[in-house]
């Protein structure tokens, strides 16, 4: 039985899915709870400002974004912490 040839492209695209796919069942199916800089970020953007106390204003205001998308919940406080880890890993990449 000959196997049929997948294209490189097609093989990547299923790969992203099922890693996508992967992840999300992951983060549903554990109980996410928050850490304490998290809950603490998550206070500060209840009122976003132009900073805080010890830190920058830019996580509070990213989790101010994603919670008035997506409510209140864990899922989706921590939602904005992959792509600002992507962006600043792809920025010191390419330096």
């Amino acid at each position: 039985m000959m196997l049929a040839r997948i294209s490189p492209r097609l093989a990547f695209a299923l790969a992203l899915l099922f890693i996508t796919l992967y992840r999300i069942l992951v983060i549903e199916g554990i109980d996410l709870q928050l850490f304490y800089d998290e809950a603490y970020y998550f206070w500060w953007s209840l009122k976003p400002d132009l900073g805080y106390y010890s830190k920058p204003p830019m996580v509070a205001w990213v989790i101010h974004f994603t919670t008035s998308l997506w409510g209140y919940s864990e899922l989706a406080i921590k939602a904005g912490a992959d792509p600002l880890r992507r962006g600043r890993d792809g920025g010191l990449r390419h330096r």
